[in-house]
């Protein structure tokens, strides 16, 4: 699913069906969206998986959850 809960015009935030989410830049997810498979497996809680510069996660938070209607 994608979110309209977006901060900039050039921002993407995908839901996941696993319940992670995917933040990132119209521009460049698409070259970075390959890497979700292995960033994945790594993780062990549903977290934020932020592509827009690099890569990082981390936990999603409960109103994290609640927004993107993970809860």
């Amino acid at each position: 699913m994608l979110s309209g809960n977006t901060r900039r015009k050039t921002q993407m935030i995908l839901v996941m069906k696993d319940g992670n989410v995917i933040i990132g830049n119209t521009e460049t997810i698409k070259s970075k969206v390959k890497y979700y498979n292995s960033i994945k497996q790594d993780l062990t809680t549903n977290s934020v998986i932020d592509m827009e510069v690099g890569a990082f996660t981390r936990p999603l938070t409960s109103a994290e959850k609640k927004a993107y209607g993970l809860s």
